[in-house]
């Protein structure tokens, strides 16, 4: 096996949100068109591992056996999450910078925005590259690994007609999307809390299974420094500042603020 992808959903509660709400139909929705590209006649140098809600995973299920996909479901709950996921343990800690009076006032002009006060949606985002490791040492024996968000395709111009060419990517680096160019003044972690920038769109990422077990360990190691700061943050903003530490693991492919382009563009001819 060549390339595995690799998405996952837990229901966090996100349809009772007041702001940015989703359903899991919602997600479903746009989720299963991209499953055709995974039917049992195409290209079997690629797979794909969904790690799904235990609630849902006889629907996602049915769903992969009537498009006839080659793609297996993990499914997952509480502890499942607990025992595999390094950053589902930190809920306790990032719950209390967001309840703190400090962060509060620091992120009081973006009260509305989940990342500031729902502890389980900045950590589910963090679980991304623990999903991707868990993928690599139990389910997959493929060279490269591509993340993709299970709301990805919310957009359909987002969803690609052929599956990704890894040589259109730097297949010795972690690959992300770039919205707008990087300046020297987001490397500040607590501007970045206070004036969040679009910059690198984390709903992409692709790497080989080398650059990937490294990547996650200096993922943890900035998710740590943000909480022994007293800081909570995106997905988006923790590879950022990954970025900035080391600059050399990754490749920035710019997209002039387009967040879900890569799967199109990078597909092959």
């Amino acid at each position: 096996m060549n390339l595995c992808y690799v998405s996952m959903f837990y229901d966090i509660g996100r349809k009772n949100w007041k702001f940015f709400n989703r359903t899991f139909e919602t997600y479903l929705e746009h989720f299963t068109p991209f499953l055709d590209l995974f039917s049992s006649e195409s290209d079997n140098k690629y797979e794909m591992v969904v790690l799904i809600d235990d609630r849902y995973v006889e629907r996602l299920r049915n769903e992969i056996i009537l498009k006839k996909s080659r793609i297996r479901l993990f499914s997952i709950n509480q502890s499942f999450m607990k025992q595999n996921f390094y950053a589902w343990n930190l809920l306790d800690k990032e719950r209390d910078i967001m309840n703190s009076e400090h962060y509060k006032k620091l992120t009081a002009h973006r009260s509305h925005c989940p990342e500031t006060y729902i502890p389980e949606y900045t950590l589910i985002n963090h679980c991304k590259i623990d999903a991707v490791s868990f993928v690599l040492n139990n389910a997959s024996n493929a060279t490269y690994f591509v993340w993709v968000d299970f709301g990805y395709f919310q957009n359909k111009d987002s969803i690609p007609q052929k599956l990704l060419d890894v040589n259109k990517l730097d297949k010795d680096k972690i690959n992300y999307m770039l919205l707008n160019y990087i300046k020297s003044c987001h490397g500040d972690i607590v501007n970045n809390i206070i004036n969040p920038y679009e910059l690198i769109g984390g709903g992409f990422f692709f790497g080989s299974k080398m650059r990937m077990i490294e990547y996650q360990q200096l993922y943890h190691s900035i998710l740590n420094k943000f909480q022994k700061i007293e800081l909570a943050d995106d997905d988006q903003h923790i590879a950022l500042i990954c970025y900035f530490t080391q600059q050399n693991l990754f490749k920035l492919h710019y997209t002039n603020g387009k967040w879900t382009s890569a799967l199109v563009d990078f597909q092959l001819d």
